[in-house]
């Protein structure tokens, strides 16, 4: 299958939804490729979609460390720390920590101002040990 094909049949997958199976192309893909940024970004966000939250972050610590100027890397790492069902105020920092990242090594991008903005607001919402899911939707989005 060529390069062009794989792409459309992982967009294709994430268009309908279809983690589990986006999943398992791309750990196979992996298995040729496994430095390929682009297919462990796709992974995380496929772990992501179906609440694999701890496969999501361990992949994007994987890939931030492989790929420490990767942006969308950072930036999705730090969306998985803080949009789990019970978030932690440690969450929050590290959270903080990847959009400091994202606007370090591109500041014009919106994904890392945002972010970050969202961290402060939250951290300033009381001293509760823990908070509510921050999911797209939520009362705090």
């Amino acid at each position: 299958m060529a390069n062009d094909e794989k792409l459309e049949t992982i967009k294709k997958f994430f268009e309908e939804k279809n983690y589990d199976s986006a999943e398992a192309f791309l750990v196979k893909l992996l298995k040729d490729k496994e430095n390929d940024k682009q297919l462990l970004n796709a992974l995380s966000l496929a772990y992501f979609h179906q609440k694999k939250f701890k496969k999501s972050i361990k992949t994007s610590e994987v890939l931030v460390k492989m790929h420490p100027e990767f942006y969308e890397g950072w930036s999705n790492y730090a969306h998985f720390l803080c949009n789990q069902e019970t978030i932690s105020i440690e969450l929050l920092e590290s959270s903080k920590e990847c959009y400091l990242k994202c606007i370090e090594i591109d500041n014009i991008r919106t994904e890392g101002l945002l972010g970050l903005l969202k961290i402060l607001i939250l951290s300033n919402k009381g001293s509760s040990k823990t908070l509510p899911n921050l999911a797209y939707g939520s009362e705090y989005e």
